[in-house]
């Protein structure tokens, strides 16, 4: 636990959180310039209060020490209103291996915040209540895992996604709960995924066979990424590098490459694929083939070829994989059971009965 010993800052430690911003405004190019003028501003106030406020010393280094040995990263925690002058000493232990990062929101508003936190060092983890609790979990250990980022806590703005049936996405304020200007995609808007860094929402349109990817700094779709007939659903892989869409009409699945929003040839699987999942290290996804039989083709995420067909039970549906990485399981409706799968070996093991039809299955982190 670190521990700040100093003298009272008086209401000076708290002025910076007490402004309420609002998520329903555009990036304009006016607006990026105001930032980047405010951000050097803010950057010099929160200095000025570092100086102003006597630190003795700082308490518990030495356990941030043996963290580090232990693991490439740690969760720093701390009183919100302490914010400030925790990130101080935190930041100067860059030497030392921290890396501090922050989760911000993806929206207009958490902008001027990303923009903060890079121009004092830290690392920005973009995301928000539209990622889901389990998704910014998911963030959360991917920082912690694999990126070496110590995530601080801090505040987050909220923006809702609506899917409607005019073909287009309506984002939503839960700040203020006003809806803003709706946005125009394809037809049959349905399942999101998001961005690793959340500046992206990426949306199914189910009958056009199509991806719209949606900026969620700017609120404007991009050009829509073709994909195969019956887009069903789809997942982004850990390091956000890749992101596959199921198609169960075409019976195969779509890679998409992020960073050039360009469709890679599909993947053949079985027949009626529908639940799709991507283990933790992100090596390898695994879609449910929801046909008589009930099979789950795993797909090499370095290679995008199709292995072996894993058998389970009738009228698969839905997967969901345990945060080790270890098992598997698939539901099968037909079968009145869930099906867990090995996934070092690609095994199924013995399946578990259930309730009458089971459909959605989650796992919780």
């Amino acid at each position: 636990m670190l521990g700040v010993e100093k003298e009272p800052a008086g209401d000076l430690r708290n002025s910076l959180y007490r402004q309420q911003t609002r998520s329903s405004r555009r990036l304009t190019r006016t607006r990026l310039a105001l930032y980047r003028l405010l951000v050097p501003v803010a950057v010099f106030m929160g200095r000025t209060i570092w100086r102003w406020c006597t630190r003795i010393r700082v308490v518990g280094t030495e356990h941030i020490a043996a963290a580090l040995e232990r693991a490439p990263s740690f969760i720093p925690v701390y009183w919100h209103q302490h914010q400030l002058l925790c990130v101080k000493p935190l930041l100067e232990m860059r030497s030392a291996g921290v890396k501090l990062g922050f989760l911000i929101s993806p929206s207009v508003d958490g902008e001027i915040g990303a923009m903060l936190v890079r121009k004092v060092g830290a690392e920005v983890i973009r995301g928000s209540s539209s990622h889901t609790g389990a998704r910014a979990l998911r963030d959360y250990y991917q920082a912690l895992a694999h990126e070496g980022i110590s995530p601080a806590i801090t505040p987050d703005g909220k923006t809702l996604y609506v899917s409607t049936i005019l073909n287009t996405v309506v984002p939503i304020s839960t700040a203020t709960n006003k809806p803003e200007k709706p946005i125009k995609v394809g037809q049959g808007p349905t399942v999101y995924a998001f961005s690793r860094d959340g500046r992206t929402a990426y949306v199914i349109n189910s009958d056009a066979g199509t991806v719209t990817p949606i900026s969620t700094v700017t609120q404007t779709a991009g050009r829509p990424i073709k994909v195969g007939s019956g887009p069903e659903s789809m997942v982004m892989t850990p390091n956000g590098e890749t992101l596959y869409v199921v198609n169960q009409f075409s019976n195969n699945v779509t890679p998409i490459d992020v960073a050039t929003g360009t469709a890679r040839p599909p993947i053949k699987v079985g027949r009626n694929p529908s639940g799709i999942a991507i283990t933790p290290n992100g090596e390898t996804v695994y879609v449910v083939n929801a046909s008589f039989t009930g099979t789950v083709t795993p797909i090499d995420v370095a290679t995008n070829t199709a292995g072996a067909p894993i058998t389970v039970g009738l009228g698969a549906a839905f997967i969901a994989i345990t945060p080790n990485g270890k098992v598997a399981y698939v539901t099968d409706n037909g079968a009145n059971a869930v099906t867990p799968i090995d996934v070092a070996t690609n095994t199924a093991e013995p399946r578990i009965k259930v309730a009458a039809g089971p459909l959605a299955i989650v796992i919780v982190p």
